[in-house]
């Protein structure tokens, strides 16, 4: 029996040490209301594909867009000014991340003399004032790009733990306990966590995650995919691919699990755009059903 789990290992480190790079197929993805020249990151869609919010920087001053989707198209970009305002204009504002039906977004922010989580809520009348998340969550380190799963009830984030090294952080975990409080969350096992990992996102079937990392000595940002098995049981993450020679961060899919949308950027520029994603690493099938529950009196 051990010598059958050793040969899986070892086939399976083979396959995917031997696994091409694949170059995806991709198309910018633009809006006529922002400028082409503007340095957009941070990509996120709602599970039901209903919603895409993205990150626009200008001169140390970060924004927040929204657009809804209309059939195949989306809207022109509208401003969260609900997040633009908070804290200060010229304040570090980033990774957005929706909950599973665009009700919250959660997102990171410069707290003090650190980044911390915060959340807010949509309402009839706009998005509520931010909410930071509890002291189990956010600590003296830099806590950023979080990714809620569709149930609500597991938090992934990335934590800079390294002060020298901002560009490399650790993928955290945390769920929700029977009181719905957060429990002290923990690191993903190896080889999840290889040493620089950014942008965790985990899709719909609340078991695949996407996250960006370096890898074999790579200079630049790629996309990888992760399988939860049970409980810690991990399959061994696998490139998805790249987009260029740049950094590629903030994967996102929706749960029809045809398109993925992440940034692409360097130093001094970043765009967003949209590519097939491959058969082999789309989650697992989800129904979204939507309804009404009413009483007697309706």
């Amino acid at each position: 029996m051990k010598k059958s789990i050793i040969f899986i290992a070892i086939f399976l480190s083979i396959k995917l040490l031997s696994a091409q790079d694949r170059e995806l197929a991709f198309q910018d993805l633009k809006f006529s209301t922002i400028p082409e020249d503007a340095y957009i990151t941070a990509p996120t869609i709602s599970f039901d594909g209903n919603y895409l919010s993205f990150v626009v920087k200008k001169d140390d001053n970060y924004k927040f867009y929204e657009c809804k989707k209309t059939g195949e198209t989306w809207s022109e970009p509208q401003e969260i000014t609900a997040i633009d305002t908070f804290l200060s204009n010229n304040i570090y504002k980033n990774s957005p991340a929706y909950n599973y039906d665009a009700s919250k977004l959660y997102f990171a922010a410069m707290n003090g003399t650190n980044t911390d989580i915060f959340y807010c809520q949509r309402t009839p009348n706009g998005w509520t004032t931010p909410t930071l998340l509890p002291k189990t969550i956010n600590t003296q380190l830099n806590e950023d790009e979080p990714s809620i799963s569709t149930n609500d009830k597991i938090l992934f984030f990335v934590r800079f733990e390294d002060e020298k090294d901002k560009e490399c952080g650790t993928i955290y975990r945390t769920r929700k306990n029977k009181k719905f409080q957060w429990n002290t969350p923990e690191p993903l096992i190896d080889p999840l966590n290889s040493g620089c990992e950014r942008t965790p996102r985990i899709l719909s079937d609340n078991k695949t995650l996407l996250f960006a990392s370096k890898r074999d000595k790579e200079k630049d940002f790629s996309i990888y995919y992760a399988k939860n098995v049970f409980q810690e049981f991990w399959l061994l993450p696998e490139k998805i691919g790249s987009i260029e020679k740049n950094n590629n961060l903030y994967p996102c899919v929706d749960y029809n699990a045809k398109k993925i949308i992440l940034s692409v950027s360097d130093n001094k520029k970043s765009r967003l755009v949209v590519a097939d994603l491959p058969k082999k690493f789309v989650p697992s099938p989800t129904k979204i059903i939507t309804g009404k529950i009413t009483d007697e009196h309706n």
